[in-house]
């Protein structure tokens, strides 16, 4: 894997409301973020879509079952708000 040069303190997922693109954007910036930074994933609770496999919740928390343990979860609403530890 790639490791970017940059990084950041903070990483807000609000883009494309599908599943598919929101596990690419948690995926890099996550990649990109830098430990004890935070990363914000918003509509977790979005209901727009009809096929209920294409919502962005799906991918969140497959995001979150991948990643577990790299990771505190700080909150949870319709945000998604979690703490990237080493």
């Amino acid at each position: 894997m790639h490791v970017p040069s940059t990084s950041f303190d903070l990483v807000y997922v609000d883009g494309s409301h599908h599943a598919e693109d929101v596990m690419v954007d948690a995926s890099e910036g996550f990649a990109r973020l830098a430990n004890g930074g935070i990363i914000i994933f918003d509509d977790y609770l979005w209901d727009r879509p009809t096929d209920p496999s294409a919502k962005p919740a799906v991918a969140i928390n497959r995001f979150l079952r991948m990643r577990r343990g790299s990771y505190r979860i700080l909150s949870v609403t319709t945000q998604v708000v979690l703490k990237k530890i080493a």
